[in-house]
């Protein structure tokens, strides 16, 4: 049961392939730096020597590098159960005329074109066995939320969303094509959030200090609790089949700030048609009591 994962080499696609490789996946692992792919490939064979995992640098901003990836993938495994899409970009900037097109442009590409590529790509292997396949993209709260300085990521996360819908339309219509959703886990503690609110901080952006806060404190999932979310969103959510997940929209409670500094907190979940209980622990007292879905 080969599993592909983006963005595999930390944060959380990384937990994420630790956390199938235990599940019994067998792991095609991608992103942009060997030595940490490697990495993650060397715990998944000493903790669990009987999964196989193999690696593949990529460019997600490079139409060549992920075609090639795609084919790669197509040459290693003869079916995908599953292909999860991590990888992210998208740089603050100070205000609209400090967000430089080519940062706009590269958003663009990892975040929207790269995933329909692959996607696209990918579908004689999402699709051989004839019994429906998963694909997970992550989004990020902020893509309907617009806050000073995050042109770049939210917008493109937003176009994901659409690109997720659209996606399920397509699949929809197919005797046995993938079932697709996008999983939105609120503020999680990787090295990605962790460089983004510092350079936001650095240009006295309204998001960074309290992002920043809410990192500092705990008040935030673990890249581990987040991969353990995904596993369970699959499982619980997806358990009636095609209509029960397909084109679902799967969320971790979580707010964020108003980017007019009124001193209050919007909620970015709105219109929640289900709830599913998960057991993720976030902090010493604390349970997040519900995971959401809701059509996008």
């Amino acid at each position: 049961m080969w599993t592909l994962i983006t963005g595999a080499g930390s944060g959380i696609g990384r937990s994420l392939a630790l956390e199938l490789a235990r599940k019994g996946h067998d792991l095609i692992l991608a992103g942009r730096t060997a030595v940490k792919l490697d990495e993650v490939a060397e715990t998944i064979r000493q903790d669990v020597p009987e999964r196989k995992v193999r690696t593949f640098t990529v460019e997600l901003a490079d139409t060549a590098s992920t075609q090639k990836l795609a084919m790669q993938v197509c040459e290693s495994a003869d079916r995908l159960a599953a292909f999860v899409y991590c990888a992210g970009a998208g740089e603050p900037a100070a205000d609209l005329a400090s967000l430089q097109l080519s940062d706009f442009q590269e958003a663009l590409a990892v975040n929207v074109s790269a995933p329909l590529l692959l996607t696209q790509s990918l579908l004689p292997v999402l699709c051989e066995s004839g019994k429906a396949s998963r694909i997970v993209m992550v989004g990020a709260g902020i893509d309907k939320h617009a806050q000073p300085g995050t042109g770049s990521y939210g917008i493109s996360k937003m176009a994901m969303r659409r690109l997720v819908q659209q996606l399920s339309v397509e699949f929809g219509a197919m005797e046995a094509g993938p079932i697709v959703s996008l999983f939105q886990p609120g503020l999680v503690d990787t090295p990605g959030i962790r460089d983004h609110v510092s350079k936001a901080c650095a240009l006295n952006l309204p998001h960074g200090p309290w992002l920043k806060d809410r990192l500092d404190s705990g008040r935030s999932l673990t890249a581990e609790q987040a991969a353990t979310a995904i596993w369970h969103a699959d499982h619980l959510v997806g358990a009636g089949g095609r209509d029960d997940l397909d084109g679902r929209h799967l969320k971790v409670p979580e707010k964020i700030p108003s980017g007019r500094r009124t001193g209050k907190e919007d909620g970015f979940f709105i219109g929640i048609a289900q709830h599913i209980t998960l057991p993720i622990q976030i902090e010493p007292g604390h349970v997040v009591s519900s995971f959401h879905r809701n059509k996008l």
